[in-house]
């Protein structure tokens, strides 16, 4: 009972290790992400939630309700299977919206933390199937010649118009920047928005109308000095609609940025947050994905502790004694040779279906390697896993170092024994490779 205890208790302390962020839940539930793939080509959805900070894993349990959406009983529905798990293949795309795009600029820097347990048994799976391992200008306009006031008076009353529509354009495109301040758009800003994109590109038509009637009304060389001068206002004006479209378009619609990462076995985590523009200072909104690389390979991998049988004695030198012409070193043992409960990471290949993800609630039977968490490579895991939901549950086989030692004859110990206080003492100490039985619980985090 104290052993099963033990081993629920590390269990426990396993998956707090290797999965210190909540499961696939998110602190925005009133926004849940969209999630969708076509091959290997993935999209996922999110938006920004007000004074919030919103979390999402993509594991398998995100993938399993995503694939069987809750509504019907699970009979009644049928699996949509567009939702995949990311391999070190996948092209991962994240699509943001709700963002102010027009005052704030929106970023993300992704963190990759490479699991050397994941990386070692994947490498012994493929291995094992077969596979390689892995302003403003106002210029002053000249004096028209006597000889034709006329049409020196259409270039003047051309160039007054237009500077007029740049000064009235300015300032409706600043009014309406001033609507959006804050870094999460509302609903009715959202509604708002395309009509103020109609009428800042009706803006735009306006002012490059009135430059292309200056041009035609030039009549002679002086008219450039003026046109060149009230262009350079022209081309800052239309800069500022030009940026208002494009970046309203983007708070409208939503902006999409790649997510970079490398091989299987890593967690990434993607972090989106914006920075204003003017003042640099941060938002409060965060979004954050996290999900581990997985193998092409159909692997799970999960961590856990296990209890092995078998003895694991320890020995340290206790004395040296005569034997014929030389001397032998003599050993007692430490401990009482029981092996401890031992934190392990785990791999299982579900030979049954590629998308087993589909079905992540039933028990599926699987064959499973394992390595020590910590200590990789050391110990080797053999067994069968059965899985419910998150939890796991293995048996088999672990290959280990083990030390043995022949015991001290009772006429040696009867000499040595009572200088060295020890009951039993041994000789000959060697290091073996054996196979002892195991039993584990474990968790997978994603």
């Amino acid at each position: 009972m104290r052993a099963i205890l033990t081993l629920f208790v590390l269990a426990v302390a396993t998956v707090q290790q290797v999965a210190a962020q909540p499961a696939a839940t998110s602190l925005c539930p009133d926004t849940p992400p969209v999630y969708d793939c076509t091959d290997d080509a993935c999209v996922m959805t999110v938006q920004f939630v007000t004074d919030a900070t919103c979390r999402y894993r993509i594991d398998d349990r995100f993938i399993a309700a995503t694939n069987w959406p809750v509504g019907k009983g699970r009979r009644d529905r049928s699996p949509r299977e567009t939702a995949r798990r990311i391999t070190e293949k996948t092209s991962l795309r994240v699509k943001v919206t709700h963002a102010n795009h027009l005052k704030f600029a929106v970023k993300l820097d992704t963190v990759e933390t490479v699991l050397d347990s994941y990386v070692y048994l994947e490498r012994l799976w493929k291995q094992a199937v077969g596979l390689r391992a892995l302003g403003s200008v106002d210029p002053t306009v000249g004096v028209a010649p006597q000889r034709s006031l006329d049409q020196e008076q259409r270039f003047i009353d051309a160039v007054k118009a237009w500077r007029g529509a740049l000064r009235d354009v300015d300032a409706r495109v600043t009014e309406r920047l001033a609507r959006y301040r804050a870094f999460v758009l509302t609903p009715a800003d959202l509604l708002q928005l395309p009509g103020d994109i109609t009428a800042t590109n009706a803006d735009l038509e306006l002012v490059a109308g009135l430059r292309e009637r200056v041009t035609t009304e030039i009549w002679r060389s002086e008219n450039y000095a003026v046109f060149d001068g009230t262009n350079a206002v022209h081309r800052d004006v239309q800069g500022r609609l030009d940026s208002f479209v494009t970046l309203a378009g983007y708070s409208v619609n939503g902006v999409t940025r790649p997510v970079k990462f490398g091989a299987a076995g890593r967690i990434v985590t993607t972090t989106i947050s914006g920075t204003d523009r003017a003042s640099g200072a941060g938002a409060t909104e965060l979004i954050v994905i996290e999900f581990l690389v997985h193998s092409t390979l159909p692997l799970t991998f999960h961590a856990g502790a296990v209890y092995r049988s078998g003895e694991e004695p320890r020995f340290e030198p206790a004395a040296t004694a005569a034997a014929g012409s030389g001397s032998v070193d003599l050993f007692k043992k430490l401990n009482s040779a029981k092996p401890p409960a031992d934190l392990t990471a785990f791999m299982s290949y579900d030979f049954s279906s590629r998308e087993r993800v589909g079905t992540y609630w039933r028990a599926i039977p699987s064959l499973t390697l394992g390595t020590g968490l910590t200590d990789v490579g050391e110990r080797l895991y053999l067994g069968a896993s059965w899985r419910f939901g998150r939890a796991i549950l293995t048996a088999g086989a672990v290959s280990l170092d083990v030390s043995e030692a022949e015991p001290v004859a009772k006429d040696v110990l009867g000499a040595v024994g009572q200088l060295t206080g020890a009951q039993e003492l041994f000789s000959q100490v060697a290091t073996r490779r054996r196979f002892r039985p195991f039993v584990g619980v474990s968790f997978a985090p994603f």
